[in-house]
């Protein structure tokens, strides 16, 4: 309620204007259909303008852009880069018309909201076998946009001793498993290196290698890395929020106390009543 009453005044103009938005979320069933149907695991970007609405939300097709409470700092230090899309995968952008460096267009609907293909974007995972360190978070951005860096090939973090890494090539990583808090990748590595996930990196992801909880780092200062060695690898991430399970915990312990106060208070009156 708090986050929504500070919009209170825009979000009622919908309803003073004849609620034109209501027509736009079926309006683009036909796109939706379309891009479930590509192949692969990607993400789409859209011009809000023109889908005024949480395409991805609605559709359950993961996208780049969305209305949203908030967002991690890291995130929106380098949002605004062309190459933070490639590097989370966005291969489709949804308009009336080509920007972001959006090229060919491959699809149109009859109000005129097209798909076109962005700049060829990064897997949903990969492995690197060269990780950076970045000292200062204002330098972030511009290593980001340094064409010569490659993301196929070199990782970074920010302000972060870089784990040991050795160089070759050949590797294999792919997501076998994905839902909004478990995600599973099987990795066969030649070497040891960094596994790749696309996904917004969070403290409160907990990662395990073949079983055994290894640290979780933020690769590009915005995404998960995971270093492994040489060989298959099964790799699982869970989410595990702490403030939910400290949360979960007061609540029981406050639940655990009002039961006490209220038996006791019950049986209070009859103590009081008796005569000696």
């Amino acid at each position: 309620m708090l986050e929504i009453g500070p919009l209170a005044t825009r979000d009622l103009s919908n309803a003073d204007l004849g609620q034109k938005f209501w027509s736009a979320l079926s309006r683009d069933r036909d796109i939706a259909r379309f891009l479930r149907s590509r192949p692969g695991q990607f993400r789409v970007d859209y011009n809000s303008d023109d889908v005024p609405y949480n395409f991805g939300d609605w559709y359950g097709i993961p996208s780049y852009w969305a209305y949203l409470a908030s967002a991690p700092v890291s995130l929106m230090r380098i949002m605004a880069e062309p190459r933070t899309k490639q590097l989370l995968g966005v291969q489709y952008y949804i308009a009336k018309a080509p920007a972001f460096g959006a090229g060919r267009e491959i699809i149109a609907n009859a109000s005129g909201i097209k798909v076109f293909e962005m700049p060829p974007a990064m897997p949903r995972t990969w492995v690197v076998h060269e990780v950076v360190n970045v000292p200062k978070p204002e330098q972030v951005a511009p290593h980001l946009a340094d064409p010569v860096f490659g993301f196929a090939q070199s990782a970074f973090l920010l302000n972060q001793t870089p784990p040991p890494m050795e160089n070759c090539s050949g590797d294999r990583s792919i997501v076998t498993r994905e839902e909004p808090e478990f995600v599973v990748i099987e990795a066969n590595l030649n070497c040891r290196g960094m596994v790749i996930l696309a996904d917004s990196y969070s403290k409160d992801w907990v990662a395990r290698v073949d079983g055994q909880r290894v640290p979780l780092y933020a690769a590009y200062s915005i995404i998960d890395g995971i270093a492994v060695g040489a060989g298959p690898h099964h790799i699982e991430l869970r989410y595990r929020p702490v403030s939910f399970y400290l949360g979960a915990s007061l609540s029981v312990a406050s639940l655990l106390l009002i039961l006490a106060l209220w038996w006791f208070t019950r049986r209070a009156p009859a103590e009081v009543g008796r005569v000696p």
